[in-house]
C-alpha cells in the first residue's frame, strides 16, 4: 500500500514545483498548501506576511485541511499538510496548537503517511520566493515541522536538497524514497 507523501521545507524551497511534477510522475493527485492558497485569497489577506497572520486564519487553514482528508481517497501527495500547519500556528498563535493538535492527529492517524524535507539555500529561496516575509521565519517553520511529524507518529523518510536542481530531478529524487517505503510495506 503507497502512504500519503507528505512534502515539508521553507518556503520556496520547491514543495509546490516537486509536488506537481510528481504527481504526474506517480499518477497521483496533489494536493497544494492551503495556507498559501488562503493567504492569496482577497478575503483573507489579513497581512502582508505570513508571520502576521491571527488565529482565525490558522483555524480555517485546519478545517479546510482536515474537509480535505475526509474526501482523500487513495494515495496522494501533500505539501506541507498537518505538521506544517501546527508549526505556523505555533509561531503566530501559540494558543491554538494544543486544540489543532488534536484534530491534525485524529485527521492524520486516519491516513498512512510519509514525509520528505526538502531544502535550498537562502540564495535559492530569496530568488524563488511568491510570498513576503521573513525566510528566517520560514526557515524555523520548516524546522519545527519536522518536530510535529514526530509527535504526528509521520515518519520522515529523507531530506532532499533542490538548490540549482531541476524540478524533474528532484520529483524523480523524491520518488525514489518514496517507493523505497513502499516496499517496506509489500
Amino acid at each position: 500500500m503507497r502512504p500519503d507523501l507528505v512534502l515539508l521545507g521553507a518556503h520556496a524551497a520547491g514543495k509546490s514545483t516537486a509536488g506537481e511534477s510528481l504527481a504526474r510522475l506517480a499518477a497521483v493527485p496533489f494536493d497544494d498548501e492551503i495556507g498559501k492558497r488562503l493567504a492569496f485569497d482577497p478575503a483573507w489577506a489579513l497581512g502582508s506576511e505570513a508571520d502576521e497572520r491571527d488565529a482565525d486564519f490558522d483555524r480555517e487553514v485546519f478545517a479546510r485541511e482536515i474537509a480535505r482528508d475526509a474526501m482523500a481517497r487513495g494515495p496522494r501527495i501533500v505539501e506541507s499538510w498537518h505538521p506544517a500547519n501546527l508549526a505556523y500556528a505555533e509561531a503566530r498563535n501559540e494558543s491554538l496548537v494544543a486544540p489543532l493538535f488534536t484534530q491534525a492527529r485524529r485527521s492524520a492517524a486516519s491516513r498512512f503517511a510519509v514525509a520528505v524535507f526538502l531544502r535550498a539555500d537562502d540564495a535559492t529561496r530569496r530568488q524563488r520566493a511568491t510570498e513576503a516575509g521573513d525566510p528566517a521565519f520560514f526557515a524555523r517553520v520548516a524546522r519545527r515541522s519536522l518536530l510535529w511529524c514526530d509527535r504526528l507518529g509521520i515518519p520522515v523518510v529523507g531530506t532532499i536538497d533542490t538548490s540549482n536542481t531541476c524540478p524533474i530531478t528532484v520529483a524523480r529524487s523524491v520518488l525514489e524514497l518514496w517507493e523505497a517505503r513502499c516496499a517496506m510495506f509489500t
